[in-house]
């Protein structure tokens, strides 16, 4: 690890980015007549953590009906305008009748 003074990193900004990203070195930044340790500039690491599938198997219960529409929450969006489920529509038919009803 090395100690660099801030005119220095200003000056050197992109050589020693490029000794970061290429070489791994690390560098603490300094600042002051007293060199005052400031930062620490250090290569970015990926998180190489895999997700797992499944890992919430058996501790959430979804119900089968959970993307079904109620009529009455319906109702609170599109007015009293009896918009049909909308499961076994096309985007087009459904579109329409949003249209027609709020003319």
């Amino acid at each position: 690890m090395q100690s660099i003074q801030v005119g220095q990193f200003k000056s050197e900004f992109s050589s020693i980015l490029e000794r970061v990203q290429n070489r791994g070195e690390k560098f603490v930044i300094e600042y002051g007549k007293k060199h005052k340790k400031v930062a620490m500039l250090v290569p970015y690491e990926e998180s190489k953590k895999k997700r797992v599938f499944g890992q919430f198997a058996g501790k959430v219960n979804i119900p089968d009906d959970f993307d079904d529409e109620l009529d009455e929450i319906n109702s609170m969006f599109y007015g009293d305008c009896n918009v049909p489920n909308k499961k076994n529509q096309t985007k087009q038919k459904l579109y329409s009748k949003m249209l027609k009803c709020t003319t």
